[in-house]
């Protein structure tokens, strides 16, 4: 491939909805990630919040018509990794600023870009409604963000 080198590897994928949904829903997973990071509950439960959020941006991206491996690879997994675990991460931070009890306008304004999640989660918010997945990560932060739920709902969210 024209385009790699020693430090830069492109993977091809013929599952188009797959990645595109994997490289999107992340987003979400890590301002979860982000408001379990600042709220200090530690580095077990910010795994288990990954696993499961993996689990349901898998769910969403199969009912859409996705395969399932591709949500193991670098353009899921991957990226969700990354996302999460990285400080620069606009997600992350969004969920850090949560977890102080900021509000979306004052997060918006602080972050001072795009902060991809949010819209993102309305999205799969829907289609979890609609096709009646069982996203409890992304329903929970939904009503965390959009409805003033207590932001420590997250922690049942995530252990349940």
């Amino acid at each position: 491939n024209n385009f790699e080198t020693d430090k830069f590897k492109i993977e091809l994928s013929d599952d188009v909805i797959g990645t595109e949904l994997g490289g999107t829903l992340k987003n979400i997973i890590s301002i979860a990630s982000g408001l379990v990071n600042g709220l200090n509950l530690g580095n077990n439960m910010n795994a288990i919040l990954i696993t499961k959020g993996l689990e349901e941006i898998k769910k969403i991206g199969l009912k859409l018509g996705a395969k399932e491996e591709t949500f193991y690879g670098l353009s899921s997994l991957g990226d969700l990794l990354t996302t999460c675990l990285s400080n620069e991460s606009r997600n992350n931070r969004c969920g850090i600023l949560l977890s102080q009890g900021k509000k979306i306008d004052e997060i918006k304004e602080k972050i001072g870009m795009v902060i991809e999640g949010l819209d993102a989660l309305k999205i799969a918010y829907n289609i979890s409604q609609k096709y009646n997945i069982n996203t409890k990560i992304i329903n929970t932060l939904y009503d965390i963000i959009y409805s003033e739920k207590n932001k420590e709902s997250i922690i049942d969210a995530v252990l349940n």
